[in-house]
């Protein structure tokens, strides 16, 4: 499909004849009954069907969707070139197994195709939008990467919600018409909630003892030190019953690890250990030590499969209240990947964030208590996986 009219100016006359052969050929191939196609403008971006005279409107006043390059919506499959050169954003690869994971075993074999043509369509549209440049001919932020921006300030100043609304309406006035900045903090969330990966609440004791978990999730005490579960009023010294004292958040490892073994690239790389051991018996890599040599051979069964994950963990407290009068201390906990090269392994990237334990006191000997979620008896993989032949090494 010819292409060309693009690269002129809007108001131009051979855009706009260009805009109407495209609308036209659109209508005739893949119009409905009642002249509907698919809009691939600036705003719709392939999510919604118009008339085609409404489509043509959107193209002159808004613009072609300037990620939308293969058209693939309006009849254009391209040549084999053209599929080798076009490369998937990794935002659509992590996100698309993410919202594929809980439906694996929801749906019946017949429906499985049905709902995986719209879960694509959706997943697709969501990456599309959150990718869509600020403006047109904006190169330096996307719709997403400036909400994120945005939102991050926002928490850095503690700006209230309508001090923050006044701002992105402002904002939005400096920019060109055609922007994609979010109009409000609601839609700002909106968006950025989307690609949420989810984490777990866990109530835990407020004097350490225990977590609200398994066996204990119904109790309303703790077994050991008997306080409540509940948060205490200061003023009127009451239960609030259903505010807990204390929360754990607990991002889980597995659906993580499932996104990295799901990418071709990063697959080869969490076996990069076991082909990489240092021949001059000097030390480049945990896998060059003697812990890690101690390990292989108490779990043969397990050091026989490369793609067995090996973790290293960290934590450490910090104020997260900007306020060194304060002596709040919150504690994050870190997993390393070892499987991983030198450069790899401890990049900002490659770490993961599994818990984040509350304060206002540090735990102390008490966190073990925190990391139990952490237990590998506790993560195992969901039944669409084989169980594993290989016995699993204590935590």
């Amino acid at each position: 499909m010819e292409k060309e009219w693009l690269q002129f100016d809007r108001f131009k006359d051979e855009y706009r004849v260009g805009a109407r052969m495209f609308v036209d050929k659109a209508r005739a191939d893949y119009g409905n009954s009642e002249d509907e196609i698919i809009c691939p403008c600036i705003k719709c971006r392939n999510s919604e069907h118009h008339h085609f005279e409404i489509v043509y409107e959107h193209l002159v006043t808004r613009g072609m969707d300037p990620t939308y390059k293969i058209w693939i919506c309006h009849g254009e499959t391209g040549s084999e070139s053209n599929h080798e050169d076009l490369e998937i954003p990794e935002t659509y690869k992590l996100f698309k197994d993410l919202c594929f994971q809980h439906d694996e075993n929801d749906e019946d074999d017949e429906d499985v195709d049905d709902t995986i043509e719209t879960r694509e369509a959706e997943i697709l549209n969501l990456v599309r939008e959150a990718e869509t440049p600020l403006f047109f001919g904006c190169t330096n932020y996307t719709k997403m990467s400036a909400s994120v921006a945005l939102l991050k300030m926002k928490a850095r100043h503690y700006l209230t919600d309508i001090a923050f609304d006044d701002i992105l309406r402002t904002s939005r006035s400096f920019l060109p018409e055609d922007n994609t900045l979010p109009e409000s903090l609601y839609s700002m969330k909106k968006l950025v909630k989307a690609f949420d990966l989810g984490y777990e609440k866990i109530h835990a004791c407020v004097n350490d003892c225990c977590l609200f978990r398994k066996d204990l999730q119904h109790l309303e005490n703790c077994p050991k030190c008997g306080a409540s579960r509940w948060k205490l009023n200061e003023s009127s010294s009451k239960i609030q019953k259903g505010i807990p004292a204390k929360v754990l958040r607990y991002f889980p490892i597995i659906p993580r690890l499932r996104r990295m073994f799901a990418i071709t690239e990063t697959a080869e790389q969490l076996r990069w250990h076991s082909n990489n051991k240092s021949q001059d018996g000097k030390m480049r890599h945990p896998v060059d030590a003697l812990a890690w040599e101690t390990i292989n051979r108490r779990w043969p069964s397990f050091a026989s499969d490369p793609r067995n994950i090996r973790f290293g963990l960290a934590t450490d407290g910090f104020n997260p209240f900007h306020d060194l009068r304060s002596t709040y201390s919150c504690w994050p906990v870190i997993l390393t990947i070892y499987n991983l090269s030198p450069w790899l392994c401890m990049s900002k990237e490659s770490l993961m964030l599994t818990l984040l334990i509350p304060g206002p006191k540090q735990p102390g000997n008490d966190i073990d208590v925190y990391l139990a979620p952490l237990v590998w008896k506790d993560n195992l993989f969901p039944p669409t996986y084989p169980p594993s032949p290989y016995p699993i090494p204590p935590f």
